[in-house]
């Protein structure tokens, strides 16, 4: 049997899919016809292991992890194991993101398990490097060596980011990720800071503030005033409703602040791109000038130019880019996606854009993918803010993918 669809990636957003069809009433549809995943790590335990194993807390409520879950559902009884208990208890509290990775690592066991229990299968310890339409309108995954690993109606790409810290120009030996750094690879910025050498984070995103309240934590005292120097673009605070922005007044003069924008299905205020807990803490301290150990520096300028060459170490905390495998047609000629700021672009049903329009039978889900609210806001994806399972996009997604031609419906 040729499956529905082929999920490649078994991270946060592929668990959207099920979690949809298992809300909508459609989970015996998806295991009728076929759902499966092809994932890259070469077993379920060092996926495990990789999930979320980073030291600072989400930038989102803990609620917002465990939405997507219909409690009387197949999946409600992950609400029950220690790690899902942990997110209900903190609701509507940020929440340390290695118990986020628990969670979905129980998540994606309680997945693995409805999928060998229907007619769907995983495959792990297989790496996509390209995806063919097939002439008779399915889709073929192909594996580095060039060898098909599957064959379905649908594909959807679920193949995550990478920061794209090549383009600040910055030798290896002093270049580290902010992804690296928070997951607790800090050596090099805490040898540099204990020999009283400058460290610069770029990017004024969640990363880079959580990166930078990280090092504060972990050095204390031997920070010596300036000498993290956070090289930003526009700064966006976020706040849980226009309420709670008044109650905390109006920005300083000098801050390079964005507007207010307010999310209309949540009523959050710079839903995607706000600083929030302690990274906004640490970002208001420093414009206020109470925490003198972190100077701002606005990105383009010379001064940022020499900050960035005279730092001992240098964190890249700007931007992502996707990790998609190339899409070719059935001859092999590459099919052009629509980039927009290192993601690829997808509809209002997560469709993967081209140059002409919707990719049919192709989707994409969670970081890497930008839709349109996404774009338009200007947001890069964040390694602390993407981590909340999908439920409107995978949703639709769903919708999308149970109308392939040629396949009955419920």
């Amino acid at each position: 049997m040729i499956p529905l669809v082929q999920v490649i990636g078994f991270g946060p957003a592929s668990l959207g899919l099920p979690l949809a069809a298992d809300r909508m009433g459609e989970l015996d549809h998806a295991g009728a016809y076929g759902m499966a995943l092809v994932e890259r790590s070469i077993s379920p335990a060092v996926l495990r292991a990789g999930r979320f194993p980073y030291l600072v807390e989400s930038n989102s409520a803990a609620c917002d992890f465990i939405a997507g879950i219909a409690p009387a559902g197949r999946f409600g009884d992950v609400l029950d194991r220690p790690a899902g208990r942990k997110l209900v208890a903190h609701g509507d509290r940020r929440v340390p993101l290695h118990h986020v990775g628990e969670y979905l690592a129980d998540l994606a066991e309680e997945v693995a398990d409805w999928v060998r229990g229907s007619r769907g299968e995983i495959r792990y310890g297989r790496e996509v490097r390209r995806v063919r339409h097939n002439a008779d309108g399915t889709f073929t995954s192909l594996c580095t060596a060039d060898r098909p690993v599957l064959r379905s109606h649908a594909v959807v790409l679920a193949t995550g980011a990478i920061e794209d810290a090549a383009r600040l120009g910055v030798p290896g030996d002093r270049l580290v990720t902010s992804g690296g750094v928070l997951a607790g690879d800090l050596d090099s910025v805490e040898y540099a800071i204990r020999t009283g050498r400058p460290v610069v984070i770029v990017g004024g995103s969640h990363s880079g503030f959580a990166t930078a309240d990280l090092v504060l934590t972990r050095c204390a005292g031997a920070v010596r005033p300036g000498q993290i120097t956070v090289v930003h673009r526009e700064i966006a605070l976020g706040f849980t409703s226009l309420a709670e922005l008044t109650a905390a007044g109006p920005p300083m003069p000098a801050a390079p602040i964005t507007s207010a924008v307010v999310c209309s299905e949540t009523g959050l205020v710079n839903r995607f791109t706000g600083l929030r807990g302690p990274a906004r803490q640490l970002c208001t301290a420093v414009l206020a000038g109470t925490e003198k150990r972190v100077r701002l520096c606005p990105a383009g300028t010379t001064a940022a130019d020499q900050a960035i060459g005279g730092a001992a170490v240098v964190v890249h905390a700007c931007g992502y880019r996707a990790a998609v495998p190339e899409l070719i047609d059935a001859d092999g000629t590459p099919l052009p996606l629509v980039r927009d700021r290192g993601n690829i672009a997808v509809d209002g049903a997560c469709r993967v854009l081209g140059p002409h329009g919707p990719i049919a039978g192709v989707h994409g889900l969670g970081i890497g993918f930008a839709g349109a609210t996404l774009a338009a806001s200007g947001a890069p994806p964040s390694t602390c803010s993407t981590a909340r399972t999908p439920k409107t996009s995978s949703k639709a997604s769903w919708y999308e993918l149970r109308a392939c031609d040629g396949l009955p419906h419920r």
